[in-house]
């Protein structure tokens, strides 16, 4: 059995309010360890990460993608006829070196200009 959110993703990104399409997503998740494996692109770029374990009762998945450097985040919202993953793109490279010394304003400058709603639909 396949995990739940392995396969082929429509992917949009909602900037000032409006969505707009992103490039496809193929992803290869091993369904015991959550991993991103091998063979997984977005628009035909190799991306990494890991998804929650395939028996999670919440699944969530982190998707990088090195170039150029984005990482998405979502959780599965919708689990039906049709799967939809809502998160965040965080299209700063430099997201991870926020440490426990940011300021409250660090952080408020980081989420209101690098940040992006993304949102990906299965089938």
């Amino acid at each position: 059995m396949s995990h739940i959110l392995a396969g082929d993703w429509r992917s949009f990104v909602v900037q000032n309010g409006l969505p707009a399409p992103d490039q496809t997503f193929h992803l290869n998740i091993n369904e015991g360890s959550g991993a991103i494996e091998a063979g997984s692109t977005h628009g035909g770029a190799t991306v990494t990460g890991k998804a929650s374990p395939g028996n999670s009762p919440v699944h969530h998945i982190g998707i990088d993608k090195q170039t150029p450097n984005k990482k998405y985040r979502g959780y599965l919202l919708v689990n039906g006829p049709q799967l939809m993953l809502v998160g965040f793109l965080n299209r700063d490279p430099d997201m991870d070196t926020l440490t426990e010394g940011a300021t409250p304003d660090d952080i408020a400058n980081f989420f209101q200009q690098q940040q992006d709603v993304w949102i990906a639909t299965k089938p």
